[in-house]
């Protein structure tokens, strides 16, 4: 009974290892994009009909489209150095960052 129960595995491992197997190359890229009225604010509603996506000038496939909302993640780097101080670029720089902030959304 040992004998069987090995021979079905010996079996069972070179099933296994003559399994077939195959290679599939995706060539896919996301690309966000943000669609807004000469005033500023997001229109939404659009479908993948009212996209043209070009590449050198050539239409390409849209192969996947979705109109969902996603978060941003964002990072600001700002110098603080006795140039940007002594020049009063720093407070340009700091009256900049609310409106950016005020713009977030929640999930953001």
């Amino acid at each position: 009974m040992l004998r069987h129960a090995a021979w079905a595995l010996l079996c069972a491992g070179v099933a296994l290892a003559q399994a077939p197997a195959f290679k599939v190359d995706a060539n896919l890229q996301s690309i966000a994009v943000r669609v807004a009225d000469k005033r500023g604010r997001d229109i939404s509603g659009l479908s993948q009909s009212d996209f043209t996506l070009l590449e050198d000038g050539k239409p390409q496939k849209i192969a996947f489209f979705g109109a969902d909302h996603q978060p941003i993640s964002l990072a600001v780097l700002l110098d603080s150095s006795t140039s940007m101080e002594s020049s009063s670029k720093l407070a340009g720089v700091r009256a900049l960052l609310p409106p950016l902030l005020k713009g977030s959304l929640p999930g953001d």
